[in-house]
């Protein structure tokens, strides 16, 4: 099983890509992995300091290479993966933002996961602490490591199989290559990023494919939740929504709450209620509830039709 793993960069070096390098690369020695850092016109010294990075891994580390592409613009998220994709070959493809860091054995279980799916499965995620899908899971802590070190005991309780989701955020992702080639790979019509993921997807559900997470397998997710979102990000959120629902006019804007409500009768059908990952679940749809009086009420009444509190 080939795997071609490329990580998007785009500025920060510090505090986002060499994080993520730093965390990846001593996981993929003696495995099928090949990983590629592609930087995305970065404005500042990033691409320099990939640059030194690189020479400096590459010296020290023979069976640790890691091939470094610099391009010259901004091509998005969907037209930087689009780009690089199309000059590699492998049996899955690992899309991975600059924010995301990979705890000991993330990659083992990554590799497992798609030891584990079968033939129609080709959209598989990790859960997260930072996402806006049933993939987040939530932490009492907040710092990287001491949530590493909490994920540890919380990946040991969760399913061993994968599970169905409605859609997979693309923070880390790993494809299939043969339904990436099918669907042309992401859409370029977002420009520079926001619900491409969601899009593909869609596109995917469309020929019959579903997206899955595999609850072992656990990537940390820096995200907005220490890089806020500035006034031009957040129009071309609001911009590609509307482009989105104008594609898929059917498709379901759900809520992280709903998302995550969803996966429970898949707990309790399989008898794993038990587990910690399950107690994280409902701990989180306990307290994330609506802001509205009404919607609040309605809310909790679904939850004690459905859930029992703890």
């Amino acid at each position: 099983m080939r795997v071609e793993a490329v990580i998007l960069s785009y500025k920060n070096f510090q505090r986002t890509t060499k994080l993520c390098l730093d965390t990846i690369i001593p996981q993929i020695k003696n495995t099928s992995i090949r990983l590629s850092v592609f930087d995305n016109a970065s404005p500042d010294n990033t691409q320099e300091q990939l640059k030194i990075y690189h020479n400096q891994n590459n010296q020290n580390n023979q069976n640790n290479q890691f091939n470094l592409i610099l391009n010259s613009e901004n091509l998005g998220f969907a037209g930087g993966f689009n780009k690089i994709f199309k000059n590699l070959d492998a049996d899955w493809y690992l899309l991975i933002d600059s924010d995301a860091a990979f705890p000991k054995g993330s990659i083992a279980s990554m590799l497992e996961a798609l030891t584990k799916a079968k033939e129609n499965e080709k959209i598989i995620g990790p859960i997260t602490n930072n996402a806006g899908t049933c993939q987040h899971v939530i932490f009492e802590a907040t710092d990287m490591i001491e949530i590493f070190n909490e994920s540890l005991k919380l990946v040991s309780s969760g399913a061993d199989f994968l599970i169905p989701i409605y859609r997979a955020d693309f923070f880390c992702v790993a494809i299939r290559s043969d339904l990436w080639e099918k669907l042309n790979g992401l859409s370029e019509e977002y420009g520079r990023g926001y619900f491409e993921d969601f899009d593909f997807c869609m596109r995917a559900k469309n020929l019959g494919y579903q997206s899955y997470i595999f609850e072992k397998w656990f990537v940390y997710h820096q995200g907005s939740a220490v890089f806020k979102l500035d006034s031009s990000q957040k129009e071309l959120i609001r911009k590609n929504r509307n482009i989105f629902v104008l594609n898929f006019p059917h498709a379901e804007l759900r809520h992280r709450r709903e998302d995550i409500f969803h996966l429970i009768s898949i707990y309790k059908k399989n008898r794993i209620i038990e587990s910690n990952i399950y107690k994280n679940r409902i701990k989180y749809l306990l307290n994330d509830v609506p802001r509205s009086f009404f919607k609040r009420l309605i809310w909790k009444k679904k939850l004690r039709q459905y859930i029992h509190p703890m």
